[in-house]
């Protein structure tokens, strides 16, 4: 195979647009990654009430399962996925991943118990970092090298779509109504998916130059080269190959892990029952629709601060500023009972925690993850990246009730303040520089950086 394949077509500048609706496209499935995640809070009270919808109480052990099993399906869900990118191509992964989104949602509408919830949110949960990984492949696959950065940032956004959507829906909706509304949305990707084309470096892993061409005229690529002329078959052996491949491989997964454990998945699980603790003259629901609409404003202009931004020093930023927002969160237990300041600190240090997540935390782990692992172990490193991602998000969602049970509500906040203090040191000191310059340096140079 050529090392390069270049576009001979004078008007490629002009298709860019594409690669921009390409990548709208494919975020639209984020938005039902955002619904499966904030799913629970409008729906708990009910849940657990005599009228549950599922027929029967749901009890609050039966809860914490509906809410983590969804990350025991993404964990096994991650390498089906990964090897299936390879074999079947982006698109067609595209297509299965859906599916398990279109199978969830219509399992939730017809339960008739908790274990029928569980079921359906694990099948849902086996899609869940698919749609992170096959999102996040083909827009890197297709995206010029300067805008990458901001439309990789569009999942993120999506997936805050769709939290804020559950919330309001949630505030709106019967409970069938609203599983309706979230299964709309993979049915609408499916429908805009099918106008898209397969990736140029999968059908030049494949041995078709003639269709690679055809799909890089369709995005206005002007040519395929670097992070293509490596593709080959991967392996997870070729992640521990060498020193500087473990290296690479243990600040990948480092840095997943550290983004979850920053306590964001529980903050959008638990909203309202944070809000509760409060005890706002706000309601709770109203809280979190506030919270969700709040995390979707600054998630949309995260892509713009990324694109400018340095990667190493803005990581550090952000999860310093997350331990002191957890500190106001923290510092209720020493506030007045029923001042204005114990009623609206803790709500105020959940706002900053939102900003400083959706501004750096969240994004910049899913843009520094295609920047660090050479293109021939891309889609595998993305893979075993997911998995601290997903083993973190379980972890979170099933220790933060317990840590709250044990240690008082307010201590539990000071834990995460200490935690994400520490990634912040982690971060200082293993992790680079990854964003590329202006000039056209290969990763595997960047990686190489001590």
């Amino acid at each position: 195979m050529e090392n390069f394949i270049k576009n001979d077509i004078p008007s490629v500048k002009s298709l860019k647009y594409r690669q921009y609706l390409a990548a709208f496209i494919v975020a639209i499935l984020s938005i039902s990654n955002g619904f499966s995640a904030a799913w629970t809070s409008p729906v708990q009270k009910l849940l657990q009430s005599e009228n549950s919808p599922v027929g029967v109480k749901v009890s609050y052990e039966e809860f914490s399962w509906i809410s983590s099993v969804l990350y025991i399906g993404a964990l096994l869900g991650i390498f089906i996925w990964s090897k299936c990118a390879d074999k079947f191509g982006r698109k067609v992964n595209g297509y299965l991943i859906s599916s398990t989104q279109i199978i969830g949602w219509i399992g939730i509408i017809f339960a008739t118990s908790p274990n029928h919830l569980i079921i359906s949110r694990f099948i849902m949960g086996l899609g869940g970092c698919g749609i992170i990984s096959n999102s996040q492949l083909y827009i890197n696959e297709t995206a010029d090298k300067d805008i990458k950065g901001p439309l990789c940032a569009l999942i993120l956004v999506f997936t805050n779509v769709g939290i804020v959507l559950v919330n309001v829906l949630g505030c709106f909706l019967s409970y069938v109504s609203l599983n309706i509304c979230c299964l709309c949305f993979p049915v609408l990707f499916v429908v805009m998916y099918f106008w898209l084309p397969e990736t140029p470096l999968y059908l030049s892993m494949r041995n078709r130059p003639t269709k690679a061409k055809k799909s890089m005229n369709w995005f206005g690529l002007e040519e395929v080269n670097g992070r293509y002329e490596e593709s080959t078959e991967e392996s997870y052996k070729d992640l521990f190959s060498s020193s500087q491949m473990r290296r690479i491989t243990f600040v990948g997964m480092g840095i997943m892990i550290c983004q979850q454990l920053s306590g964001y998945g529980a903050i959008i699980a638990y909203s309202q029952k944070i809000f509760e603790s409060t005890k706002s003259d706000i309601s709770n629901e109203v809280l979190s629709i506030i919270l969700s609409i709040f995390q979707l404003v600054v998630s949309s202009i995260s892509g713009f601060v990324i694109k400018s931004s340095r990667r190493k020093p803005m990581m550090i930023f952000c999860f310093v500023s997350a331990s002191l927002s957890y500190l106001l969160i923290y510092s209720k237990s020493h506030l007045p009972v029923g001042s204005f300041f114990s009623s609206y600190v803790p709500v105020f240090g959940i706002l900053c925690f939102i900003i400083v997540y959706n501004l750096g935390i969240g994004p910049l782990p899913l843009v520094v993850i295609p920047e660090i692992f050479p293109p021939r172990v891309l889609n595998r490193g993305t893979s075993l990246a997911l998995v601290m991602l997903v083993f973190g998000a379980f972890v979170v969602l099933k220790a933060f009730p317990i840590i709250q049970y044990v240690f008082g509500e307010s201590e539990s906040f000071f834990i995460l303040s200490c935690l994400n203090l520490s990634f912040a040191a982690f971060i200082w000191q293993f992790l680079w520089e990854t964003k590329p310059s202006d000039k056209k340096v290969e990763v595997e140079d960047t990686a190489s950086v001590n």
